[in-house]
């Protein structure tokens, strides 16, 4: 059972990172001036397609292991590596980006990534920044319609002045 799941991670973190990487190439290309096409994009991604499936593999087989852990365990398992889940988010949130405008290998590419993230949540002083954009990753809930759940309910957020 354990290798039809890894092959089913492996091929949709593949899939994802791939138009991920398509749409990162097209809004680059946008922003040097270019025109971009869907066509276009979708080249661009293909030419960095054995490292979006080298990523997808390592990608996909962190995702299963948490994921496998994360259902064998007690209440404190599932905490730790829920926890584990999100540094691993957050350390990976800029992969694709780096490995198509780059053009940096996995291994660097991860590096980047890291300090990229590690640079934006530095340039931020302040709780409220740090609350209003972790704790939708850490509680694992998604935004609804591009705003974070407490805002789509009428509440503005912590730090939020609320709309007059």
């Amino acid at each position: 059972m354990a290798i039809p799941l890894l092959l089913f991670y492996v091929v949709t973190y593949t899939i994802g990172f791939f138009f991920q990487a398509a749409i990162v190439a097209g809004a680059s290309e946008r922003m040097n001036g270019g025109d971009p096409t869907v066509g276009s994009a979708l080249r661009s991604a293909s030419k960095r397609f054995g490292p979006l499936l080298l990523w997808g593999v390592i990608a996909g087989t962190v995702g299963l292991i948490i994921r496998s852990i994360e259902e064998k365990s007690e209440l404190a398992g599932k905490i730790v590596m829920g926890l584990l889940g999100v540094a691993w988010s957050l350390a990976t949130y800029f992969m694709v980006p780096v490995l198509v405008m780059e053009d940096e290998p996995v291994g660097s590419a991860f590096k980047r990534s890291w300090n990229l993230f590690k640079r934006r949540l530095d340039a931020h002083d302040g709780s409220a920044w740090r609350f209003r954009e972790l704790s939708p990753w850490a509680l694992g809930v998604s935004k609804v319609g591009g705003r974070t759940p407490s805002s789509a309910l009428g509440s503005p957020g912590p730090g939020r002045p609320k709309a007059r």
